[in-house]
């Protein structure tokens, strides 16, 4: 039986190291690297996800790529809405576009207040992350994908 293809954004950051070990069993997978020939690899370039999304044809696609550092993305709001957003609208628009693929994207619990939340749709936008984030959602909520609401902390080995 041939292997499903999945391919991973994000695959150097912190998830990506505890995932990759247990899907490497089960399916063929394919990084995207930080750089390429020196240069960084820029995913909110439409372009260049096409490009890689059209060479690998993934069935899967999971989506660790983000700007994570909540205060960080209240002082660089572009960098939050290119990571957070574009990423995702660009890996969605291929699938629109292809007709294949599902995406797997990683989102936020940083959606819900503690103190009010009480159902999924109860969504209160609190800062840039959570905003952009959510944006990222309402796209993958139009194509095939599982939308993951996480609280990943990492810990020390």
């Amino acid at each position: 039986m041939k292997k499903k293809k999945v391919l991973i954004t994000g695959a150097y950051g912190r998830l990506a190291k505890y995932l990759i070990p247990l899907l490497v069993k089960k399916y063929l997978l394919f990084k995207i690297p930080k750089e390429k020939k020196g240069k960084k690899i820029n995913l909110s370039i439409k372009k260049k996800v096409f490009e890689i999304l059209d060479k690998v044809e993934p069935d899967y696609i999971i989506n660790l790529a983000a700007f994570t550092d909540v205060s960080k993305c209240e002082s660089n709001i572009i960098k939050a809405y290119e990571s957070n957003y574009l990423i995702v609208k660009n890996i969605c628009n291929w699938i629109k576009i292809k007709k294949k693929g599902f995406l797997i994207q990683l989102s936020t619990d940083h959606l819900y207040d503690s103190n009010k939340s009480s159902r999924e749709n109860d969504i209160s936008i609190k800062n840039v992350y959570a905003l952009t984030k959510y944006l990222g959602e309402i796209e993958a909520s139009g194509i095939a994908s599982t939308i993951l609401r996480v609280n990943f902390i990492s810990r020390s080995d």
